[in-house]
């Protein structure tokens, strides 16, 4: 599991920003094709430093779906629950409900995973949004 925000290579500065703000937790990358990448590959870091980050600063998009699934599948990683059948299926059924869904592999090969329905962005966003 890990974290990453992929931008052009102009924005470099605001990867390192965004990793000054978090406590230099993760690496910056350099890519060939003209972009760079902000990565957290620590699932303590990912559990200690960004969720509570994010939920502190919740983003306002659909991405706060995909956030609220990762982070459900990082606390399950983190307590260890994925090591049980139980908690594999569970993994598998929030990956299959994030936006990129399960890979061709995993849906050919776990056929009855349904993905989980319970997140909605309706009540994900803020009721008020401070404008600060």
């Amino acid at each position: 599991m890990n974290f990453q925000i992929h931008l052009h290579l102009k924005d470099k500065e605001l990867l390192f920003k965004i990793r000054e703000v978090l406590g230099q937790i993760g690496n910056i990358h350099t890519s060939k094709n003209n972009s760079c990448l902000f990565k957290v590959e620590s699932l303590s870091e990912i559990v200690n430093i960004l969720i509570p980050f994010f939920d502190k600063y919740p983003l306002l998009s659909k991405k706060r779906g995909d956030f609220e699934i990762f982070k459900k599948a990082a606390l399950i990683m983190y307590k260890k629950e994925h090591l049980t059948l139980k908690g594999f299926h569970e993994i598998l059924s929030l990956k299959a409900a994030m936006r990129k869904g399960l890979t061709e592999v995993l849906a050919e090969e776990f056929p009855n995973v349904k993905p989980i329905s319970n997140l909605t962005l309706e009540h994900l966003l803020p009721k008020f949004l401070n404008p600060n």
